[in-house]
């Protein structure tokens, strides 16, 4: 059974508790956060969630059982992930809360975390359909990630210097937080600045370790963003909750 998979393949600690959580997050997915009421599903964590169910799979040897288990949910996301970048002009994956895709005023935006996060799920996907003899659904999944990289360079990369509400100046060259359905930036709060920046292990995470064109975005975006936090800056730490509800 997956139980005993896990504890041939994977060499987790707690092995009785990982094919609980398995099987629930393959029955019911992430629904979301209850410490705001931006409401809905979180679909950055979702974009997490595939990329660890792939992972499960890949630990497991592909065993067959594992598979049947969760594969399916896998390739839901991956359906659910090509219909959203197709409704929209941008190519872009909309956040569907803004507990980190947004604010209150304006909701959730196309967002850096949920279009690269994406990206990295169905690249997952598409390395294990290949592998289960699905070429089709691997060859389309790896032109949509390809696609949703290269939509976010064009329209998440700021084109021009962008001045924000609070008199901060987001330079050419940088990762913008988000992009509103109207096509203009998001800049509330800045805090989302930081977030585009990124910690390495939130980086390695999203990106390819090859691709240079993504990581030296995100070296300019870093050496900007760091010293914001050390600054205090209005709406990185202090006057946080300005567009968002709570501290």
């Amino acid at each position: 059974d997956i139980a005993f998979a896990l504890r041939e393949w994977v060499g987790w600690g707690r092995h009785d508790e990982s094919v609980k959580i398995s099987r629930f997050m393959a029955e019911y997915g992430w629904h979301g956060h209850p410490s705001n009421r931006s409401g809905g599903v979180d679909n950055t964590a979702g974009n997490i969630l595939a990329t660890q169910l792939c992972e499960i799979i890949r630990r497991c040897n592909h065993d067959p059982k594992v598979v049947e288990a969760i594969w399916k949910t896998i390739s839901a996301y991956a359906a659910e992930v090509t219909a959203k970048a197709g409704e929209n002009p941008y190519g872009l994956i909309r956040g569907t809360n803004w507990e980190n895709a947004g604010n209150r005023e304006h909701g959730p935006c196309y967002a850096l975390s949920t279009t690269l996060g994406a990206a990295a799920g169905l690249r997952k996907a598409a390395g294990l359909a290949e592998r289960l003899g699905d070429a089709a659904a691997a060859k389309g999944w790896r032109e949509l990630a390809a696609d949703l990289r290269a939509a976010t360079l064009k329209h998440l990369v700021l084109q021009q210097d962008h001045k924000c509400p609070t008199g901060f100046v987001l330079p050419k060259g940088t990762w913008a937080y988000g992009l509103r359905t109207d096509g203009k930036i998001e800049d509330r709060p800045l805090a989302g600045y930081f977030w585009a920046g990124g910690a390495p292990i939130e980086v390695d995470g999203l990106m390819p370790a090859t691709d240079r064109e993504l990581y030296d975005v995100y070296d300019r975006t870093l050496k900007i963003a760091v010293p914001l936090m050390e600054r205090r800056a209005h709406g990185v730490v202090s006057g946080y909750s300005d567009s968002y509800d709570g501290p």
